[in-house]
């Protein structure tokens, strides 16, 4: 889950970018771009309820999900949403 990380300036699509390919060379099955349209390749969504209904449809037990963007992004929603599924039950452990 890759959001917008705004403290880039004028090396921002270069450094999202960067961060794209990083994550892909490290092995991550699948990168997610929540709302930005900044990572190159990435599925994109609209924003964090697109987010974790994706989550919600896709996770399985023993994935992880790393999520990097600003405060500003609100990414930690998406976070949140992780220990929690549609009917209130936990969807990952703690």
């Amino acid at each position: 889950m890759l959001g917008r990380i705004g403290e880039l300036g004028d090396t921002s699509a270069e450094a999202h970018a960067q961060v794209a390919a990083a994550a892909r060379e490290l092995g991550v099955a699948e990168l997610v771009d929540v709302g930005t349209g900044d990572y190159p390749g990435a599925r994109r969504v609209a924003g964090v309820e697109d987010a974790l209904a994706l989550l919600h449809a896709q996770l399985r037990p023993g994935d992880v999900v790393l999520v990097k963007a600003s405060r500003a992004a609100g990414l930690e929603r998406v976070a949140a949403g992780l220990l929690t599924d549609r009917t209130g039950a936990g969807l990952v452990s703690r």
